[in-house]
């Protein structure tokens, strides 16, 4: 490997490390923790921090972005229709995901709700990111709806976008009263949600 190489590589791994403390401190410490600190724990001076970013809003957009595009590519898949699975499967991964950890925004790992909410208050740039992002969920959501209406799974007499837009919105309102340790059913309510869709309006098992 030459100078050039390594040169791009320890930069690209002094931002690795930065953004991989924000994480780890953002939800003990605060969205205000000290940059001192901050550096402290990547094991890096402050002036590598202004390598990679201006100020504390380029850092929690880097966070945000990074967190939430990573769990939803892996929720969906890497393209828009390469992991086509029936509503249900998609439900279920993201109770699964809320309850193990996985999920970005909880109390388990990552960003606190309130949080990202602040950091939208504060700043009009991360505020339009983050919804860009619940927008190309919602897309996201509605082909794999619109996938299982095709198979018979879903009411077809629903709109795939108005489901998508409900779901999303139920997501959220989930993952706010889970970090406030509100006595959540998620087994009864998951099969009470699916059981709305269904076109034979079964029991579930």
């Amino acid at each position: 490997m030459n100078v050039k190489n390594k040169r791009h590589e320890a930069k690209k791994a002094s931002k690795e490390a930065l953004v991989r403390s924000a994480i780890m401190l953002f939800p003990t410490k605060g969205l205000n923790v000290s940059l001192d600190e901050l550096c402290a724990h990547a094991g890096y001076s402050r002036g590598a921090f202004y390598v990679h970013f201006k100020n504390r809003e380029e850092l929690q957009m880097e966070v945000v972005e990074r967190e939430v595009n990573t769990w939803l590519d892996n929720l969906f898949g890497s393209g828009i229709l390469s992991n086509e699975k029936e509503l249900s499967n998609l439900v279920l991964k993201f109770v699964a995901d809320l309850c193990d950890g996985r999920y970005p925004v909880s109390k388990e790992s990552g960003l606190r709700p309130h949080q990202l909410l602040e950091m939208c208050s504060r700043s009009e740039r991360i505020r339009k990111a983050y919804l860009k992002i619940m927008q190309t969920s919602m897309e996201r959501i509605q082909r794999i709806i619109e996938l299982s209406q095709g198979k018979g799974l879903i009411r077809k007499d629903l709109d795939a976008g108005q489901i998508s837009s409900l779901l999303l919105y139920l997501s959220v309102g989930v993952h706010t009263m889970y970090d406030l340790d509100y006595p959540i059913d998620f087994s009864g309510n998951t099969k009470t949600l699916l059981r709305l869709f269904n076109p034979q309006n079964g029991a579930l098992d």
